[in-house]
């Protein structure tokens, strides 16, 4: 069945985040200095791809030989799917973190998926 994208936003750059790095940048908030602890911080891998990358990127970890995508019909998305990338720079110079790398990423869904 093809996947449907919306041509608006089908090769628009967008940031994802992995869940497990969700927890290792409160663990690193909550031991920071209390002066960097009430902030706002921007979290998400470094890659930047479109939706349309990551499920190619996703077909091939899996050896998912085609995907199909359709333009055409119904598709909603929150309005932060259609405002691009996110600038994780704050998060990386005040409290140290680095986001797992999306080929690391890959290698845990293919796992997860496939046992």
């Amino acid at each position: 069945m093809p996947l449907h994208i919306p041509p608006e936003v089908v090769n628009l750059k967008t940031s994802y985040t992995y869940v497990k790095d969700v927890a290792r940048a409160i663990g690193l908030a909550i031991n920071a200095d209390k002066s960097i602890q009430n902030d706002v911080y921007n979290l998400a891998m470094e890659e930047q791809m479109s939706l349309r990358e990551l499920l190619e990127n996703m077909a091939q970890e899996l050896n998912v030989s085609t995907i199909e995508f359709n333009q055409q019909g119904e598709f909603n998305l929150f309005p932060s799917v259609t405002r691009g990338v996110m600038f994780i720079d704050k998060i990386k110079d005040k409290l140290g973190f680095m986001p797992t790398p999306w080929k690391t990423v890959l290698k845990v869904i293919k796992k997860f998926l496939l046992n």
